[in-house]
């Protein structure tokens, strides 16, 4: 998924770049990705340890059907 995912969400990203600021904009997107990758794979790893695998793949189902949910009905403006 990642691998089909991330350069399409680039360069839909790079199109909606302010022209002075692109460097920064692109620097920020990145540090907030990677700080949520990084959160969600310790909270990830709390998960597991505590309560087990099954817990964790069935709420990352929950939340993957609910981001599913929220950008089908997203207006096409905001997209």
């Amino acid at each position: 998924g990642e691998a089909l995912g991330t350069p399409a969400h680039d360069a839909i990203f790079a199109e909606h770049l302010d022209k002075n600021r692109h460097i920064e904009e692109y620097a920020d997107w990145k540090l907030i990705a990677n700080l949520c990758g990084a959160g969600a794979v310790l909270l990830g790893g709390l998960i597991v340890k505590y309560v087990g695998f099954s817990v964790l793949l069935n709420s990352m189902g929950v939340l993957a059907t609910i981001s599913f949910f929220g950008v089908l009905f997203q207006s096409r403006k905001l997209l």
